[in-house]
């Protein structure tokens, strides 16, 4: 297939859920105060926008080889929403729990301004409170990367996460920080 074309890794971030409207942390099923927040009525229209836009420029079922999911719900309700799009199919989507959001610890359920520094996107003293930093987050990324990029070579892989694994990826690729905003999807070279 990629005779005269180059495999792609596309990073998307889910569209907007009830809990990026609502400013809370939410990121570790097993803790207590964790909700399952769902997409709202603009994350699924930005879903849907995002997988035309991905259909658009050739990323479909028919290129895809196999889409990794964050486990959860508003990751998977994008990838669902992507294959309705036709830019998969349900059978290629495996959940991958690597790709969960930044585990936020003992901050969970509390809003975005509970960080020590005022900033949900610094993970800096992520231990401090039971949470993840940059590194750790980046450490997992780059195992599964590494991974698909040995395992899969047929079409082309997508990655549906969140904000701060997507920003890892992106910028072990391409040495940018990017956070990308719900919905977006950043199209880059596997190699």
């Amino acid at each position: 297939m990629f005779a005269n074309a180059e495999q792609l890794l596309i990073v998307a971030r889910h569209g907007q859920a009830l809990h990026n409207v609502r400013e809370i942390n939410n990121s570790n099923p097993s803790h207590p105060r964790y909700f399952p927040y769902p997409l709202t009525d603009v994350g699924r229209k930005q879903a849907e926008e995002s997988g035309r836009s991905l259909t658009e420029k050739g990323i479909t079922s028919d290129s895809v080889e196999v889409v990794f999911v964050s486990p959860l719900p508003r990751a998977m309700e994008t990838a669902e929403i992507f294959a309705k799009a036709g830019v998969c199919r349900r059978e290629q989507i495996i959940i991958e729990p690597r790709l969960i959001e930044s585990c936020c610890g003992d901050l969970e359920g509390l809003s975005y301004g509970s960080f020590p520094t005022g900033d949900c996107w610094d993970l800096s003293m992520g231990h401090q409170y039971g949470g993840e930093t940059d590194e750790d987050v980046k450490n997992r990324v780059q195992t599964l990367y590494e991974e698909v990029k040995t395992r899969y070579q047929k079409g082309h892989v997508i990655f549906i996460s969140h904000g701060s694994p997507a920003r890892e990826l992106i910028g072990m690729i391409t040495g940018s920080r990017d956070i990308l905003k719900t919905a977006e999807a950043r199209i880059l070279p596997l190699r």
